[in-house]
């Protein structure tokens, strides 16, 4: 907590995309930062923003009936949402929420392997405070 309000970290997540063209999974660092709307002892609502670096183990995104591109297996990654931090100690949390994540390659590797991939969804997780 840099404020009542702001906080600043990073995640370490495993990402899992599925749908119908992609089945893949990746590792991910992303810095960021949280505004709290509502900042109570025992728990906290707020909007996050950040982003940082995916890599998955296939190619991702994979072609499909819109585009035939394919990915690459390093890409950026960027996220913006709304979660809670629900207090389990002092120094744990229960994270849960909803967000947009957009995952490019920034055309490192040319326009025709950058498809890039935008979607919203869940999460759930487990912050422990340094």
């Amino acid at each position: 907590m840099l404020r009542k309000w702001l906080s600043i970290g990073a995640d370490f997540e495993l990402v899992f995309p599925r749908d119908k063209f992609n089945n893949s999974t990746g590792l991910a660092i992303k810095p960021f930062a949280r505004f709290y709307a509502l900042n109570r002892p025992e728990w906290r609502l707020y909007f996050e923003s950040g982003g940082g670096l995916v890599y998955f183990f296939d190619e991702f995104p994979t072609s499909n009936d819109r585009d035939s591109r394919l990915g690459t297996r390093l890409n950026g990654i960027t996220k913006y949402g709304l979660g809670s931090e629900v207090n389990i100690t002092s120094k744990t949390y229960l994270l849960a929420g909803v967000r947009h994540l957009h995952i490019s390659n920034g055309n490192t590797s040319g326009v025709e392997r950058n498809p890039s991939h935008d979607s919203n969804g869940f999460f759930i997780g487990f912050s422990y405070n340094l």
